[in-house]
């Protein structure tokens, strides 16, 4: 019989997750790396490292204490500084130096690195994700101004560095520095055609800076506010184009950015996002970036399958994150379980990285603008014909539906099925990759589940013929 003092102990209740190994006691995620090259020590410290008690309570800290915004100091000269619980600069400070932000371009086509570098954000992203904002933006900036060689020549250097500064001063004085963006305004959302904000060229020598121009106009949202610089978007005289403006000018003052006010979010609080104006700030025009690898086929691919797998996995994860809180039950529903604040970070891609019906519609450009980029998705898909006769006869289908005539035409009727269109792009890529490289008891009730309809589409409602059991241990971490 159980005594009054065990129940009290709490003998009915799991322990303390962390400290764990995020990596190590994740089967799933260490097959799907060596699989693809990642480099395994690298994620095996970091996976022990980031699930320690203290960074698991610098992400509750950073959350709890919310940035906060000062406009002015006390004798009124204006500031615009945005300042962070403490906890939030460890964060970035373990990110930024695991590499998070720059990795991918550290590495060499084949040795592991981009793959590392995913999976890094993976494992932060469990412990805590607002402080990814600014990693993540800086590693898609750096891209861009690869293809400007003056803008790459003076930014490269500080922001592969792996040394985290968060001090507001000149970037040439800083050994690491940060990018963020400023995309979207009011009036436009996420069709940043309709921005207003008007960039006009002025003399390289007015602010020290080759090809500059100076902005007026305002962001909606501009994340991480407290970067070093910014991409943003802006109507030059040959059309919308974009810059990158820096916080503080090479002669040392600050630029003409103005921050009104943060954003009160539903999540991501401890990341803070702000409502900006520019002033006449200085910026430099960027290079397209170009998305096209050195294989066109690979490049076609990419086209389409970057808009897909956001589509998809944004919508996923909210129902995911929903199932493991009625999982857990009321013990869940409290913040100290870390399941709240991650429901409420569940949206959070899907808007910032684009609403589902914009996604679905690039799609359709896409494949009406360049038809090679269809071909080169279903014929990647076609990698795992001949596995399963499901598979083949939905593999089949997609490629008529992808290949046709109209598809990437334009009217009422194809728009409506855009989002199914993506939808059954995301299933039979899922289900192809899975035959080639899942578990096939996974492989098998996914197929049979998500193409042949046998499934109810709630969590939960798999045919009792699929291997169960074993589908479920293989989610569990293995400690």
């Amino acid at each position: 019989m159980v005594d009054a003092m065990t129940l009290q102990a709490g003998a009915n209740q799991p322990p303390p997750l962390e400290p764990y190994d995020l990596f190590g006691t994740d089967p799933v995620l260490g097959a799907a790396t060596e699989r693809e090259g990642a480099l395994r020590e690298v994620m095996a410290s970091f996976g022990k490292a980031v699930g320690s008690q203290e960074v698991f309570e610098w992400g509750s800290l950073a959350n709890r204490h919310s940035p906060e915004l000062a406009t002015h100091d006390r004798f009124g000269n204006r500031i615009d500084e945005v300042r962070y619980h403490p906890a939030y600069h460890s964060l970035l400070d373990m990110s930024v130096s695991a590499g998070i932000h720059c990795m991918r371009y550290e590495s060499q086509p084949g040795d592991g690195g981009v793959v590392t570098r995913n999976a890094l954000m993976y494992l932060m992203s469990q412990v805590e994700v607002g402080h990814g904002c600014p990693t993540s933006m800086t590693s898609a900036a750096l891209g861009a101004l690869e293809h400007q060689p003056e803008l790459a020549a003076t930014w490269r250097p500080r922001l592969v560095s792996r040394s985290y500064d968060p001090r507001l001063v000149e970037p040439s004085t800083k050994a690491g520095c940060l990018v963020g963006m400023g995309m979207t305004e009011r009036q436009g959302g996420s069709d940043v055609r309709a921005n207003t904000t008007v960039a006009e060229p002025v003399a390289a020598t007015a602010a020290g800076l080759e090809d500059a121009h100076s902005l007026r106009g305002h962001k909606w949202f501009t994340s991480a506010p407290m970067c070093d610089a910014f991409l943003v978007l802006a109507q030059a005289p040959k059309g919308l184009s974009c810059f990158l403006v820096p916080r503080v000018l090479p002669d040392g003052q600050r630029n003409g950015l103005r921050f009104m006010r943060l954003k009160d979010k539903l999540g991501n609080r401890s990341n803070a996002s702000g409502e900006l104006e520019f002033e006449d700030a200085v910026a430099q025009m960027s290079g397209a970036f170009d998305r096209a690898p050195t294989d066109p086929d690979e490049a076609a691919f990419s086209r389409l399958a970057t808009a897909v797998g956001k589509y998809w996995l944004t919508k996923r994860s909210s129902p995911v994150v929903r199932e493991a809180l009625e999982c857990v039950g009321g013990n869940g529903y409290v913040e100290e379980s870390i399941l709240p604040r991650l429901y409420r970070e569940a949206p959070l891609n899907a808007i910032w990285e684009g609403a589902g019906n914009v996604i679905a519609l690039d799609v359709l450009r896409a494949m009406a603008r360049s038809p090679h980029s269809a071909e080169a998705f279903a014929d990647r898909l076609d990698c795992a014909r001949g596995s399963d006769a499901t598979l083949d006869r939905h593999l089949a289908g997609l490629r008529r539906t992808m290949l046709g005539n109209d598809v990437g035409g334009s009217g009422t009727r194809l728009e409506a099925g855009a989002r199914r269109l993506v939808e059954q792009m995301a299933q039979c890529w899922a289900a192809s990759l899975l035959v080639q490289h899942g578990d096939p008891a996974l492989a098998d009730a996914y197929v049979q589940s998500r193409l042949a309809g046998d499934w109810d589409s709630e969590l939960g409602t798999l045919n009792p013929t699929a291997t169960l059991p074993h589908i479920a241990a293989r989610a569990v971490p293995s400690r």
